[in-house]
């Protein structure tokens, strides 16, 4: 009996160290730092600085950059390590995804952490750099593909297509021109109309005297 209880105790024993094991090769008893997306970082006085993936979140850099140095703590986002500015800028997705990382890491610092200093310094730090060159990178790139919308051919119409010719707008003088114009013609056309029986009666008296 005694070695049946021995036995179990070491299977139980063995099989609690082999999930353990599992465990920590999957990653599962701590979380791994992913930054395929983008990174946390901060960086007290004093102190260096300490980016941890972004599915972490940007309370695990303060955590790291609190035990470093000393307030005020900087915080700010970056992007993925194997996207360069251009392709965060020129895609709007992946800038849509930076800006919210930057707004979680103020969040963080603001409503979290609860410090004046640190917000102070994070918004006038490395953050603001980084939103300025990414403001000039986006700048150079849209001056580079200029945008003529006027010379752009619509949908459905071909390129070769002449221009339209623009309608003049009627004022009141072409329009009392061509007033007086149809008043001149109807009264040389009543004119004309009164006279012809006149010419045929001078006609038929002429005749009948011959």
């Amino acid at each position: 009996m005694r070695r049946r209880t021995r036995r179990r105790k070491v299977m139980v024993v063995a099989a609690l160290a082999a999930l353990a094991l599992g465990a920590l090769g999957s990653g599962c008893l701590w979380k791994r730092g992913d930054h395929t997306l983008g990174s946390f970082c901060a960086a007290a006085v004093g102190g260096e600085e300490h980016c941890v993936g972004e599915n972490l979140g940007p309370g695990n850099a303060w955590s790291k950059a609190e035990k470093d140095g000393s307030l005020p703590i900087e915080m700010w986002a970056t992007w993925p390590g194997d996207k360069t500015l251009d392709d965060v800028v020129a895609r709007t997705h992946r800038l849509d995804q930076w800006f919210g990382h930057l707004d979680e890491a103020i969040e963080y610092v603001r409503d979290d952490a609860r410090n004046a200093e640190s917000l102070r310094a994070t918004l006038s730090g490395k953050l603001a750099s980084l939103l300025d060159e990414a403001t000039d990178r986006q700048r150079a790139l849209l001056a580079q593909t200029p945008v003529d919308a006027a010379r752009a051919p619509r949908r459905g119409s071909p390129r070769t297509a002449r221009p339209r010719r623009r309608r003049r707008r009627r004022t009141r003088r072409s329009r009392s021109r061509r007033r007086g114009r149809t008043a001149k013609a109807s009264t040389a056309w009543s004119r004309r109309c009164s006279r012809r029986p006149a010419r045929r009666a001078a006609r038929r008296t002429s005749s009948r005297r011959r």
